[in-house]
């Protein structure tokens, strides 16, 4: 008896172990007027990033995450690169971009900062001024 239920507790563990979630990263342009000129500089090889930058998307819209991921009217960002670790592109007025989707969180060790109207600001702050929903943060630009 006592050897399944260690067993039992060990496969529970082990279940719980392997779990991940998604989270995705969001800026959202609040201004009604003007388009925001956006830069992420990465930490990972550009070809790494490069693919990132296929799910790079915006909605017209101010939205929180679920309603986003909801929206079927998704635009792609149109994106400058940079150099072999950056890159950068516009959000337009009153909308919300979606900049990075990731499991745990990864972009935390993927970005090292994202700028904007001569701000530099490394992602761990970026994420800390940034508005949680579950596992999705919302950085707001107004």
């Amino acid at each position: 008896m006592t050897v399944i239920k260690y067993l039992i507790i060990l496969a529970i563990s082990l279940m719980l172990s392997g779990c991940s979630f998604l989270s995705q990263l969001f800026i959202q342009n609040r201004s009604k007027t003007k388009s925001i000129f956006v830069t992420v500089t990465y930490k990972i090889p550009a070809a790494d990033f490069a693919v990132k930058t296929n799910h790079m998307e915006y909605v017209q819209r101010i939205c929180n995450p679920k309603q986003y991921r909801e929206d079927e009217r998704k635009k792609t960002l149109k994106i400058t690169h940079r150099s072999d670790s950056t890159l950068s592109f516009f959000i337009p007025p009153s909308s919300t971009a979606k900049i990075e989707s990731t499991a745990n969180k990864a972009y935390v060790d993927h970005i090292l900062q994202i700028s904007y109207a001569g701000k530099h600001i490394p992602i761990k702050d970026f994420i800390n001024a940034a508005k949680k929903h579950r596992f999705d943060y919302v950085y707001r630009i107004d």
